[in-house]
């Protein structure tokens, strides 16, 4: 009840969501006001509390641990914290296909299920525009952006704000719903990053003495590469 409300709310108030039919036989198939078992089979949930305070550790001092002793140090401890393999790069795409196959010749051949539901999410044969698309990130945050406005690097805004100026304005509002958001951050922080890594590609590649590295990489050919990865696992 609550994913049909949401989304009857955002085809009508939200502009990217106008022209976007809502298929109510696949809602009807969620379970109600529950977790589907196909998502909660890729869970991993543990009983305890033994790892709470490692994962909710900092980089800064805590002052409060010890009130005699100075936190005023330039050596920081860094924990290891984070989330491994969020979108299953480790599952090959060898066995996602036969996990589909399998999946497919199930429902042909019974009414019922034999295996779990799965949820296939389709892309694009084409990479999305990471560069002055304000609909990225609409898109990616319908929570966030409600409305369908106020992205970063909109063109139809009077002022040019730019995109880290913007992030940190984000970030900074009074609900917190960005900096609390379970993604966001690092998706806008990853941004961030592949544009600095390919501004600093660019000055490199504009320099003169670059032409001539050029042109050596032009000149290569695939028996050339071949030999060089057979070099390089031989490490030879």
């Amino acid at each position: 009840k609550k994913v049909t409300q949401a989304l009857h709310w955002l085809k009508k108030n939200n502009i990217l969501y106008q022209n976007v039919e809502i298929n109510l036989h696949n809602i009807n198939q969620l379970p109600e006001d529950d977790v589907p078992e196909a998502i909660m089979l890729t869970m991993e949930q543990k009983i305890g509390d033994e790892e709470i305070p490692p994962e909710r550790v900092g980089y800064v001092p805590d002052p409060l641990a010890d009130p005699t002793e100075s936190t005023n140090s330039d050596t920081i401890p860094i924990s290891n914290s984070g989330v491994l393999d969020v979108n299953g790069s480790t599952v090959t795409s060898d066995k996602i296909k036969n996990y589909v196959l399998r999946k497919i010749k199930n429902d042909k051949g019974t009414d019922q299920m034999d295996t779990e539901s799965i949820y296939v999410i389709p892309h694009s044969s084409k990479p999305v525009n990471e560069y002055f698309n304000p609909k990225l990130l609409l898109g990616l945050y319908p929570t966030l952006f409600c409305y369908g406005y106020g992205s970063p690097e909109d063109k139809s805004r009077p002022v040019e704000i730019k995109l880290r100026e913007h992030i940190r304005y984000l970030l900074s509002y009074d609900d917190r719903r960005f900096e609390t958001s379970h993604s966001f951050i690092f998706v806008v922080f990853n941004l961030l990053q592949r544009r600095d890594a390919c501004f600093h590609a660019q000055l490199i590649a504009t320099k003169p003495y670059f032409q001539a590295s050029a042109q050596e990489i032009q000149s290569l050919n695939s028996n050339d590469i071949e030999m060089a990865l057979n070099k390089s696992q031989n490490n030879t």
